[in-house]
C-alpha cells in the first residue's frame, strides 16, 4: 500500500512539473522597446481565461489609442500565446529592466487578473478593471 501511495505521489508531482514546464514567460529590454511573450498550455489556462474575459475566439488583438502597448494572443484547444510590446509614452514608463503601463480605457468591463513567472524570474502582471488595463513587466530581481 506505501508503494502504491508513493507511486501515485511521484505521478502527481511529475504531472504539475510538466504543466509548469510548459507554461512560459520571456520578457525583452530595450530603452526604445520592451515584448513580453507568454506562452502556456491547459484547456483552461490563464491566457484561455484571459481571452474568455475580453470576449475573444481564437485570436485577440488590441491596441491603446495612442499605439503605445498592443496585445496580441491566439489560442487553441491545450495550447496559447500572446505576445506584448509597450513603446515609451505618457502612459507606458520604462525603467531599468521593467516596464510599467497603465491604460484608462471603459473596453473591459469584467475584471480580471493573471501573472506568469519564469525560471529565470522574468515576470508579466496583467490586471482588468472596469476603469482600464494594468501591465508591468520586468526582468530578474525588478520588483512591480
Amino acid at each position: 500500500m506505501k508503494a502504491l501511495m508513493a507511486v501515485i505521489l511521484m505521478l502527481l508531482a511529475g504531472a504539475g512539473a510538466a504543466q509548469a514546464a510548459a507554461d512560459s514567460v520571456a520578457v525583452f529590454h530595450r530603452a526604445e522597446k520592451v515584448g513580453v511573450l507568454l506562452n502556456e498550455r491547459g484547456a483552461y489556462g490563464r491566457i484561455q481565461q484571459f481571452m474568455d474575459a475580453v470576449g475573444a475566439e481564437a485570436r485577440y488583438r488590441w491596441l491603446s489609442a495612442d499605439e503605445s502597448v498592443k496585445i496580441e494572443c491566439a489560442r487553441e484547444d491545450v495550447r496559447a500565446t500572446c505576445t506584448i510590446r509597450f513603446l515609451p509614452s505618457e502612459i507606458v514608463k520604462i525603467q531599468g529592466r521593467s516596464v510599467k503601463a497603465f491604460v484608462a480605457t471603459k473596453e473591459f468591463p469584467q475584471s480580471f487578473e493573471m501573472a506568469f513567472e519564469s525560471s529565470m524570474e522574468d515576470r508579466f502582471n496583467l490586471v482588468l478593471t472596469p476603469e482600464g488595463i494594468e501591465l508591468w513587466a520586468g526582468k530578474r530581481g525588478q520588483q512591480p
